[in-house]
């Protein structure tokens, strides 16, 4: 009687065990899905857009819309290179990491936009250290997500091997308890 207890909560635990396992693995398939997904999108973003490198003497604020009241995304310091794409409702249109960001007119000095007139050296200088750090945070981003694809997978091949397991746990309870229920006939 006792072995005929023992083979039901073997069982029954095996019978949990499956199921959370059938649970799991689905989900984390989407996952992994999903975050490929979000790679290829983020990899076809472009913009082609005219952009004019302008060098600021004071510290600003960079706005997520042509508004003083929306968010501040952050504060830009004296003498960093902005990229210039526009101007719209007196802010100047600027990218950062490929999102737009506004800027007060009045707060872009006269001498900041006659910088922005510089010779075509110096800008294409500035180009290139952008796109350096542009191309810096890409890799970093791609090899984050790398990692993040292989952790998924080893996620899933882990969860693979322990459904393994758990069925294989399965079938021997099974099996003991039909040796154990034989032995008892005879």
């Amino acid at each position: 009687m006792n072995n005929k207890k023992t083979f039901a909560v073997s069982l029954i635990a095996s019978l949990i065990i499956s199921l959370i396992a059938s649970i799991i693995m689905p989900l984390s398939i989407i996952g992994a899905f999903l975050g490929t997904y979000r790679f290829i999108c983020y990899a076809q973003q472009s913009t082609s857009r005219q952009i004019q490198i302008m060098t600021l003497d004071k510290d600003v604020k960079a706005y997520a819309e042509p508004d003083d009241t929306s968010e501040v995304l952050r504060e830009i310091e004296a003498g960093t290179p902005i990229a210039v794409v526009g101007e719209e409702d007196g802010y100047t249109v600027i990218t950062y990491q490929d999102h737009d960001e506004y800027i007060k007119n009045e707060d872009i000095s006269d001498e900041a936009k006659a910088s922005s007139e510089a010779s075509a050296e110096e800008k294409a200088e500035l180009l290139d250290e952008e796109f350096d750090q542009l191309s810096k945070e890409d890799e970093a981003y791609i090899e984050s997500l790398e990692k993040q694809r292989i952790k998924s997978r080893n996620a899933i091949i882990w969860k693979i091997v322990i459904a393994v397991l758990v069925v294989l746990l399965f079938t021997v309870s099974i099996i003991a308890g039909v040796k154990n229920s034989r032995k008892e006939k005879t």
